[in-house]
């Protein structure tokens, strides 16, 4: 769009130029409508393309030198079709002639009327606008020394360009924009003096489908000599959003444009202006992206952008610090950023209303899994500092965030990260080397005095443990999709929860019930009956974890309860969500006569668990340690008739 609008900046200046010269023309002859091929000739010679002329030319000599012009039109390039490339009803401009002498140029209102200007780009890429200021002609030897300038002044009344209308059309991209009913209008111009501009034009385009009305208003300077603009006030309103610029000063404004001033957008509803551009967003709340403002002082050229100080509200975030975009071509992102709170499930899509179910086996084609994007992270140059007083992600909720971003050439170190949760803190490192053709990730993890009941119940994943926990995990990985990471998975963890409870489960009531059903079952295992009010409540849970290739393993697994003991060991499946475990359990532990050690086995996808009490294994061990104390018995028995 940007382009696209420079173009037609230059395309219009062009048109106007050559209307203008021919109206200067015009105003030096007696009787300028017998020199109506004449000037067409010239137009040809230059442009190679057809002025005509079908108006009336009425010519002005004292105090002004002038002319007006009706009906005039500049034929298409060849290959863009017979509609006219720019034509105009009405075409004025007036010179006054005592000025002249002084070599001081004072024109009079320049009027433009019904203006139209068709501005077409090829699937080739070659505009139609092309070949209008002498493209491809050699340039004139450049001076030893500049002239002086032959102009000592130039004053314009005004420029007002009234009913006119401008179309682009790129064919290469499938844009199209039209802009009609442009009015546009200005005070008294002369470099660097103040004067007030007007512009509005209704904007229509199909790709993104918009209609608004486009209104400008500021009042600036202009000094083309020192390439300098100043503003100390404009603003623009185009659907349904309003933007100020206050102190607005630019730079080398022809040759390498640069802007500086402060930018104000008062609060606007971002969710009707996507519908108005036809970007489809349904988020969760439907009333997140209803009101987004910008405050703060900005720096912009065509290579880099600069904000300072600024403060960014959405919805019912703050947003402030710094940033800094340099390079367009290799983007550099730097950042100091400071956020107050934000809800990012909020603006998550909508979710999808299930599926219904389908009788039979699923169908054999499965989701493409998605492929992380090399190139891209490569490409990323980044280094920041973000802070977050209150946050909720993916249903957690923390607070006091801290994380420090560095990305170059692939390697992506997030150092340190930290943050409060659920009554305890978090400290971590991550790393991914993304540089060779698979990328590589490392993660140092550590959680100290964290409520992991609340925490796992937010997660919505293996929520069966209450306690206040400290957990700390070394894990590396490669792979370039989600299920290559965690088939990949490696490293070690440690946990200790105290003070808690196993959701779910009751050990000592099922071990019980299932005694009696044992003796009918004749020592077969018996699957447990839970129910998700039970709870096996413990003082202290501690136990090491060995992961490899995406499996968990713990064999050390240790449980003290006022109730019970327990240990354990087995394996988790973290790319299948499966846990295949064993937890041996003693009641009465301090009754030797009525001890007992049950074996509870734990399988099964980690949202559907499934325990059952192996009475069999207790049937062996009871049975071996009858013939034991059998065999003893009998050992005691003939030492004893040995002995004298």
């Amino acid at each position: 769009m940007k382009k696209a609008l420079k173009i037609i900046g230059i395309a219009l200046g062009v048109v106007i130029i050559l209307f203008i010269v021919a109206a200067v023309i015009l105003s030096l002859t007696f009787n300028p409508n017998r020199y109506k091929g004449e000037i067409t000739r010239l137009v040809k010679a230059q442009t190679g393309r057809t002025l005509t002329i079908d108006g009336k030319i009425s010519l002005s000599f004292f105090p002004w030198i002038g002319a007006d012009i009706g009906s005039v039109s500049l034929s298409n390039a060849p290959g863009f079709g017979s509609s006219p490339f720019a034509q105009v009803s009405k075409l004025g401009v007036k010179v006054k002639l005592l000025p002249l002498l002084r070599k001081k140029v004072e024109v009079d209102e320049i009027i433009v009327d019904g203006l139209k200007l068709n501005l077409v780009k090829d699937r080739a890429g070659r505009g139609n606008w092309q070949g209008l200021t002498g493209q491809g002609k050699p340039a004139p030897a450049a001076a030893a020394k500049p002239a002086a300038s032959p102009i000592a002044g130039l004053l314009v009344s005004g420029v007002s360009v009234q009913n006119s209308e401008l179309m682009w059309n790129d064919e290469q991209s499938g844009k199209r924009y039209t802009v009609r009913n442009l009015d546009f209008q200005t005070g008294q111009i002369s470099p660097g003096r103040m004067t007030d501009v007007t512009l509005g034009f209704d904007l229509s385009s199909g790709s993104p489908p918009l209609h608004t009305r486009v209104t400008l208003k500021a009042r600036l300077a202009v000094d083309p000599g020192r390439q300098t603009l100043e503003s100390p006030a404009a603003s623009l309103e185009a659907a349904g959003m309003k933007i100020k610029l206050t102190d607005l000063k630019g730079t080398r404004i022809f040759d390498a444009p640069s802007f500086s001033g402060n930018l104000d957008i008062p609060a606007f509803d971002a969710r009707a202006l996507m519908a108005r551009l036809g970007i489809r967003y349904e988020p969760s709340d439907k009333r997140a992206l209803t009101k987004v403002a910008f405050r703060g002082p900005f720096n912009v050229s065509t290579t880099a952008v600069q904000l300072r100080n600024f403060r960014l509200g959405v919805d019912d975030s703050t947003l402030n610090g710094s940033f800094a975009l340099a390079d367009f071509a290799h983007p550099a992102y730097r950042f100091n950023l400071n956020l107050d709170q934000i809800d990012l499930d909020r603006y998550l899509p909508r979710p999808s209303a299930p599926a219904p179910k389908r009788n039979g086996p699923p169908p054999a084609a499965a989701r493409p899994a998605v492929v992380l994007p090399l190139a891209g992270l490569r490409a990323l140059d980044i280094n920041g500092i973000l802070k977050v007083h209150k946050l909720t992600a993916t249903n957690i909720r923390s607070s006091d965030i801290s994380a420090s971003i560095l990305a170059k050439n692939g390697l992506i170190v997030l150092n340190p990260l930290q943050a409060k949760l659920y009554g305890g803190t978090y400290k971590g490192t991550f790393r991914m080397d993304a540089r060779g053709r698979i990328p590589y990730f490392s993660m140092d993890e550590n959680l100290q005095g964290v409520q992991v009941g609340p925490l796992l119940k937010d997660m919505q994943t293996f929520s069966h443990f209450t306690g206040t926990g400290n957990l700390a995990f070394k894990l590396n990985a490669h792979g370039l999709t989600a299920g290559q990471i965690t088939s990949n998975l490696n490293g070690n963890g440690s946990f200790s929860l105290r003070n808690g409870k196993i959701v779910g489960v009751d050990f000592v009531r099922i071990i019980n019930q299932t005694r009696a059903i044992a003796q009918q079952m004749r020592g077969k295992p018996v699957a447990a009956q839970t129910s998700n009010s039970d709870t096996t409540a413990f003082s202290s849970l501690t136990g090491t974890v060995r992961v490899v290739n995406g499996i968990a393993h713990n064999n050390d697994l240790v449980l003290d309860s006022p109730a019970l003991a327990a240990t354990g060991g087995g394996s988790a499946n973290l790319v299948a969500q499966n846990l295949d475990y064993t937890l041996r359990v003693t009641l009465d532990r301090d009754n030797p006569s009525k001890r007992l050690t049950v074996p509870v086995t734990i399988r099964g996808p980690f949202s559907g668990l499934k325990y059952d009490v192996d009475w069999s294994d207790i049937a062996k061990r009871q049975a071996e340690k009858a013939l034991k104390n059998e065999l003893q018995k009998q050992l005691n028995q003939g030492l004893r008739r040995l002995l004298p």
